[in-house]
């Protein structure tokens, strides 16, 4: 299997995956802009697009800061019986900063293991979101790596 590239030319969003995965884009949109690419079963990469009235995340705290809401929203979906915060890193990536977050969920439909990727850029929160089941994280955990650390944004000027 090779690897492709996902990309929003309008959002200025790319992110590698393996080619055999299937892009998906959401019929209802409850975002500017979603894409999941799935490889079945569970696992799957998507990218969602917000508009924010801040320019960069570190406006919105550190790393550990941010990790902390997301695992509280985590916390609150139906069905979720607890979230625990694995690890977080901060990068720099073509000027911006990227904020990951590794963190596992347990739930009423299935314990899932989770890696989120998120920076702003104009003024636009994009946030992706690579995911697995747990008993299934160590067979995807490579390529869901991989595409992470493959997101880049590069808004349109």
């Amino acid at each position: 299997g090779g690897v492709a590239t996902t990309a929003s030319a309008k959002f200025g969003y790319k992110f590698e995956h393996p080619d055999a995965w299937k892009v998906n884009q959401k019929p209802v949109k409850t975002h500017m802009d979603e894409v999941i690419v799935k490889k079945g079963g569970g696992t799957e990469v998507g990218v969602a697009v917000d508009p924010v009235t801040i320019d960069s995340i570190t406006k919105f705290g550190s790393v550990r800061e941010v990790a902390g809401r997301v695992v509280g929203v985590e916390r609150k979906r139906d069905g979720v019986t607890g979230a625990r915060l694995i690890a977080t890193s901060e990068d720099e990536r073509g000027g911006s900063t990227y904020y990951t977050i590794e963190y596992e969920s347990k739930s009423s439909r299935g314990d899932k293991r989770f890696i989120a990727c998120v920076t702003i850029a104009d003024k636009k929160l994009y946030a992706m979101t690579a995911q697995a089941k747990i008993a299934n994280f160590d067979e995807a955990e490579a390529d869901l790596r991989a595409a992470v650390a493959s997101f880049v944004v590069t808004p349109p000027k």
